[in-house]
């Protein structure tokens, strides 16, 4: 199940049920769409943002493709569980997002132009904290690679440029936790309509 959330200017949300996860319904729905997709670092979004130069999947120059927008929800979560494992880096991570929140919080309903300022004035600096943080742990010999605290900061650096681009346009937000919340509602949902049954089934049983 993909869902797709429109923007304040298109408020929708539109559900696509596939087979299989492929990365081909994606490509498919997204076809000549060259604006912002939000989403986590899944492996099926690569192509998307970063065609490869073979076949069918070869940039055309007048169309280039969409801008990828990372989620912070995603990036915090493997802090938090590096916690369980080295408490005292995590700590740091979670404070600098702690501050993000609130922001984002503040700023919530404000003019997009006052949040696009607070974004540059208070979250950018924030960031450059965090970035520079995860550098920092990947260069200390203590941290191992392989660790929670050394995955977490490799998932961030990985995705730095997407994890920052919320910032460029007031539009963005943080997360993709509205996404996430839809498809929940849907799960959720599957298991009250699961002896539902049809308009015939409750028919014939009268």
């Amino acid at each position: 199940m993909y869902v797709y959330i429109g923007g304040e200017d298109r408020p929708y949300h539109l559900f696509d049920v596939q087979p299989d996860q492929t990365a081909a319904p994606i490509y498919q729905f997204l076809a000549g769409y060259s604006g912002v997709v939000q989403c986590d670092a899944h492996g099926n979004y690569n192509e998307l943002f970063e065609p490869k130069n073979t076949g069918s999947a070869i940039p055309d120059p007048q169309q280039p493709p969409p801008k990828e927008c990372g989620c912070h929800a995603h990036c915090r979560r493997n802090f938090v569980e590096a916690g369980k494992t080295e408490p005292d880096w995590s700590k740091e991570f979670l404070a600098l997002y702690k501050k993000l929140c609130k922001i984002e919080a503040e700023i919530k309903g404000l003019p997009l132009v006052e949040r696009f300022e607070r974004h540059q004035s208070e979250s950018v600096p924030i960031l450059d904290a965090l970035f520079g943080l995860c550098r920092q742990c990947k260069d200390d010999a203590a941290i191992l690679p392989k660790s929670p605290l050394g995955q977490a900061c490799a998932y961030a650096l990985n995705n730095e440029a997407a994890l920052r681009l919320y910032c460029t346009d007031a539009r963005l937000n943080i997360d993709n936790n509205v996404s996430e919340r839809t498809l929940r509602e849907f799960v959720i949902g599957r298991k009250n309509w699961l002896f539902f049954g049809s308009r015939m089934r409750r028919k014939s049983r009268r």
